[in-house]
């Protein structure tokens, strides 16, 4: 670790420096400045960035950005849909009603990064952050490198850790507890000149029984664009690992995965990226340490959703910074409060969708759900009750719950 008494030329001082300007960053920032603290977001990146992602915005990112008052903003020139068709392995959809958008991450995380701007944060980029400054034990800021080799000193009360699922930053801040995700997704964009041509108005995520338990995606975004993606979880991996290999069966197999492929189209190539899942693989703080986002764990096992709950532990982790900042409580303090809020707000959701994808990795099992979601009512209630956040996963994802839905 590098010296707290380290000073050079050009040091940056500020209340709470943010490593990552993803979702999670962006908005601590933002939440912070508004507070009226002195707030530096540093990103490896420049901006705007493109970022291998899913795109859509589940109920939970849409009541951040309402929270927020960033809604109108984010959402100008999405795609609003009012639909998610699950798709099991049998070719059985279940049809769920609730409120989505779809928008390319590049200028939804563009637009974050902006309104925190504006709100008064300092945003450095593109800087690559290397290694916490250390203060007897506690995290004092951190040390990072411009393109050039130039060194950039940030010295801040608090730091907060939004950099993704990558195990180097965990590891250089001495929060990683497993190197490897959990997970790993690729996707890639088609985009038709006559988008009328195929007919999709909804999410669409499929357990297509040629590539489960992995699972895949379409995603109907704004100007004819389409989101295809496919992913797997390293707890129950499908027969190939090969993301490649795995998209080509999904677009060979899938039905509307097929036909939108045959359309052709402008597409672009595609990316990949690891995920954490589960809140598990770091730890959530250190004395003078926040880790929000992907980096805490913060994606959802079996969809791999994750802007939601990234955007609402930057809140949190800036609610509880600022408070604490305010109060003069001890950076140890300040920690301890923000891992507790964390784990009473999210971790019994968390462990029980990490539950369920042993599950999920049992296609009949998913076939039997989609049929009785689709013959009563118990089991589409609790997946409407999951998807928008009003029931507890326990109810449905639970030995319990597979049982009650023989009957109801």
């Amino acid at each position: 670790m590098v010296s707290a008494t380290a000073t050079e030329k050009g040091d940056v001082r500020a209340d709470v420096a943010i490593v990552g300007a993803g979702p999670a960053g962006a908005v601590a920032a933002l939440v912070l400045a508004r507070a009226g603290l002195d707030v530096v977001l540093i990103d490896r990146a420049p901006f705007p960035r493109d970022k291998a992602c899913g795109d859509g915005l589940m109920p939970d990112a849409l009541a951040a950005l309402r929270a927020l008052g960033l809604a109108d903003r984010a959402l100008a020139g999405a795609r609003r849909l009012t639909a998610l068709r699950l798709c099991a392995p049998n070719g059985t959809a279940v049809t769920i009603d609730g409120e989505f958008a779809v928008v390319r991450r590049e200028r939804f995380d563009a637009c974050l990064c902006e309104a925190a701007v504006e709100a008064g944060a300092r945003f450095l980029r593109p800087v690559r952050v290397v290694a916490p400054i250390d203060d007897d034990g506690g995290v004092a800021g951190v040390v990072g490198e411009t393109p050039d080799g130039e060194k950039v000193l940030v010295c801040a009360r608090v730091t907060v850790l939004a950099t993704g699922a990558g195990a180097g930053p965990l590891t250089a801040f001495g929060v990683c507890d497993r190197s490897q995700p959990s997970a790993t997704a690729a996707r890639f964009y088609i985009t038709l000149d006559s988008p009328a041509s195929f007919d999709l108005d909804c999410l669409c995520i499929s357990y297509e029984r040629s590539i489960c338990p992995g699972y895949g995606w379409i995603f109907p975004g704004p100007a004819g664009s389409f989101n295809v993606g496919v992913g797997y979880f390293y707890q129950a991996p499908p027969a190939t690992r090969n993301l490649r290999q795995l998209m080509a069966r999904f677009l060979d197999t899938f039905p509307p995965a097929r036909d939108l492929a045959r359309l052709g189209g402008c597409a672009s190539p595609i990316r990949g990226a690891p995920l954490r899942t589960g809140m598990s693989g770091a730890r959530w703080s250190s004395p003078g340490l926040l880790v929000a986002g992907d980096a805490a764990g913060l994606t959802y096992p079996i969809s791999g959703e994750g802007i939601g709950k990234a955007m609402e532990s930057g809140m949190l982790a800036a609610e509880i910074a600022g408070e604490g900042l305010r109060a003069g409580r001890t950076a140890e303090a300040i920690a301890d409060a923000y891992a507790g809020a964390l784990e009473a707000k999210y971790l019994r959701r968390f462990q029980a969708y990490t539950n369920a994808q042993r599950w999920v990795a049992h296609p009949g099992l998913v076939d039997f759900l989609a049929r009785r979601a689709n013959a009563g009512t118990y089991v589409r209630r609790q997946i409407e009750g999951l998807v928008n956040e009003t029931a507890e996963p326990g109810a449905i994802l639970s030995l319990r719950g597979i049982l009650r839905s023989l009957f109801t």
